[in-house]
């Protein structure tokens, strides 16, 4: 959950107050947007004040503030937030300006006097659980393994592994050597594979060993009696990828049996959405266009259907670039448009090239 709202229950136009607590770096921007001067801010905060015995010393304490300024830090996950006191206390005079800080984790108290439509979706967008990975690649050949998590808007590498090498930088085959790395990568498979949550696993590589390692897992699984992954060894299919890095992944995500198992699944719209694009620049480019200047044309035309957006610049750590684009997205869904997620910057670059 990216902001947890607690005890809340909002009406449009109407004053309220929720309890957040931030805890990934894009709720910042969230809750960039959705706090405003005049807003009510309650957190725990600290101060320097002197002792009685002279020395200088930091209290914490609760604060209530009145918004007048905000200061967004997308790289050290802080907000800054200045205000001044509605009430005294013995650290801080009524009315004195003070600025608290907004962390990750840290809970605090947000009140408006009327929250209106666009606030609370806002919130409530944030608040919802992000989706998660349904697919996952494991792309490999000697010596080399690279575990991929693959969903709506997400594709990480979260493994890679590499075998033991010899003279001249180059992988050692030997039988035993081999057995070694299969059960490293078996380890990082173990730890990042749920199959509670993923569908569908593609083993893929440049040569015979992806299909010998469907078999060792097989025959692991059967020894160590691993019941999540025989209940779904149905699940885990082999495919041909030429390569085993980030444009392997690519490839894999290209290939009619991948497409076919992910059809249904969070990250089908966006692959279906990229294969559709580059089909149309090899075959009608005419309806097809990319790169800034051209797509702030269509958009203003209200000509684009659907739009891919590389999240370097949808989560840009500029504010102008980040609210730029995220207005570009919803003036496209205002106007019938479609969203099909966001890209890395390499993955887009390999796809259009």
């Amino acid at each position: 959950m990216k902001i947890r709202e607690i005890e809340s229950q909002l009406v449009i136009n109407e004053p309220g107050s929720v309890k957040i607590i931030a805890e990934e770096q894009d709720d910042f921007w969230i809750l960039y947007h959705l706090i405003a001067a005049g807003d009510i801010v309650t957190a725990v905060t600290t101060r320097k004040v002197l002792a009685p015995n002279g020395d200088p010393t930091r209290v914490r304490f609760l604060i209530e503030l009145r918004i007048v300024d905000i200061d967004y830090d997308r790289d050290s996950c802080m907000m800054r937030l200045k205000g001044k006191a509605l009430f005294g206390n013995d650290y801080i005079a009524e009315g004195a300006f003070h600025t608290v800080e907004i962390e990750k984790n840290k809970p605090f108290d947000l009140s408006k006097k009327s929250w209106d439509k666009t606030a609370i979706e806002t919130l409530r967008d944030g608040c919802k659980r992000p989706v998660g990975a349904d697919l996952a690649v494991l792309l490999i050949k000697e010596g080399v393994a690279e575990l991929y998590l693959v969903g709506k808007s997400v594709s990480n590498m979260c493994a890679r592994v590499e075998g033991s090498k010899g003279k001249g930088n180059k992988v050692v085959d030997s039988e035993e050597l081999k057995i070694m790395f299969f059960e490293s990568v078996l380890k990082v498979f173990r730890k990042h594979v749920d199959f509670g949550v993923i569908r569908c696993v593609m083993i893929g590589g440049p040569n015979a060993v992806k299909e010998q390692y469907r078999q060792y897992i097989m025959c692991e699984s059967k020894r160590l009696r691993l019941k999540s992954i025989l209940d779904n060894k149905s699940r885990i299919v082999v495919i041909d990828v030429g390569l085993v890095s980030k444009a392997g992944l690519s490839e894999a995500l290209q290939n009619p049996v991948v497409m076919n198992v992910v059809k249904d699944a969070k990250c089908g719209m966006e692959v279906r959405a990229m294969k559709d694009f580059n089909d149309m620049i090899l075959n009608d480019s005419d309806w097809a266009c990319y790169g800034p200047k051209s797509v702030d044309i269509a958009s203003e035309l209200t000509a684009i259907e659907t739009l891919l957006i590389t999240d370097e610049l949808y989560r840009n750590a500029d504010v102008g670039i980040r609210r730029k684009y995220a207005e570009l997205v919803d003036s496209v869904k205002r106007t019938g448009g479609k969203n099909c997620g966001l890209l890395t910057k390499r993955k887009a670059r390999h796809r259009t090239s």
